[in-house]
């Protein structure tokens, strides 16, 4: 059960957030008032829900009070929320334990110290490695990252990638940067000190992220934003679409044949499912059709350590550009 705390608990406002705005909820005067409102939403479309999530905030930063109320609404189903890695500390480590959380979300978004600083990330990469060691055992973690950010090289992204195996999250979460209105990133996309990257770009640096997290013990559950992103009023630039997983997927096993196989590259453009696309070639290859996650994991490791040794290599190699540029074109 889904429920959005936009900007609650935020000590400070990153450059690209307005959570007021991709949340939809656009009210954070009441919170209490606001959690059951769409509590009692989610209930009329479900009887049974296996545990609330809190996101768009920073629920490890809400005061304490505030936070024990929310879990007392919560109950009896376990919790899952979403925090940035300052807000870890061995008291709230703790209280995680306390009070049924089942899973930490944490805004790691880069490892890249510069870009960070350049977000208005108040954070460093070792508070971030902090931070998943103080969560205890036997609650899962899972690290968001973005692609595209304000200052970010294909070099940012490549140490994002190359720092995910240290820190073992559960699962990883990848979003494109959009810029939205009455947001700092809003005045420098106006002014020119900032472009967003074409389609072709953050379908390159997601997928190279997504290569590393599939092995790195890990289980990318997102690539993109939510749908009821579409619908928002509030979006002044940048390059996303609803089926960016299925487009990144495409990428990395198109890729993998190329290596691998080097067939005919016969792109059809009315196919956006990564096994409806190749199914052809599946077979001919003697691959089961499976679930996505048991074909991609054998794919990913081949292809992550094929440009283990030059890492740039991927986002420089002209099949690879070409196809993302096609990709791009996908509405």
């Amino acid at each position: 059960m889904p429920i959005f705390i936009p900007f609650m608990g935020c000590k400070s406002r990153c450059i690209y957030c307005n959570q007021y705005a991709i949340s939809g909820v656009t009210s954070a005067n009441d919170i209490i008032a606001s959690v059951q409102a769409q509590m009692a939403r989610w209930r009329a479309t479900a009887t049974r829900w296996d545990e609330l999530a809190f996101y768009g905030g920073t629920f490890g930063q809400l005061p304490v009070a505030l936070r024990h109320k929310l879990y007392e609404l919560a109950m009896p189903l376990p919790i899952r929320y979403s925090t940035c890695p300052e807000s870890i500390t061995p008291e709230l480590a703790a209280e995680m334990t306390q009070n049924n959380v089942s899973t930490v979300e944490l805004g790691v978004q880069s490892l890249s110290e510069r870009v960070l600083r350049l977000n208005g990330r108040n954070y460093s990469v070792n508070d971030v490695s902090q931070a998943f060691s103080l969560i205890p055992a036997g609650i899962k973690k899972a690290c968001q990252l973005m692609v595209g950010m304000y200052g970010e090289s294909q070099a940012d992204v490549a140490l994002t990638a190359a720092g995910l195996a240290a820190l073992k999250p559960d699962y990883i979460r990848i979003y494109p940067t959009l810029i939205l209105k009455n947001t700092e990133l809003e005045a420098y996309f106006k002014d020119g000190r900032f472009a967003p990257l074409p389609a072709s770009e953050i379908l390159l640096r997601a997928a190279w992220l997504y290569i590393h997290g599939e092995t790195s013990s890990s289980r990318v559950i997102r690539i993109g934003l939510p749908p009821e992103a579409d619908d928002s009023e509030m979006i002044a630039g940048g390059w996303w679409h609803p089926a960016c997983g299925e487009l990144v997927r495409t990428l990395v096993i198109e890729s993998w044949l190329r290596i691998n196989v080097k067939p005919e590259i016969d792109f059809h453009p009315l196919l956006y499912g990564y096994k409806a696309t190749l199914k052809e070639r599946f077979a001919k290859l003697s691959l089961r059709e499976a679930p996505a996650h048991g074909i991609m994991k054998p794919i990913t490791a081949n292809l992550r350590a094929h440009y283990s040794a030059e890492p740039a290599k991927w986002f420089s190699e002209q099949g690879n550009i070409a196809f993302a540029k096609q990709l791009g074109t996908l509405q």
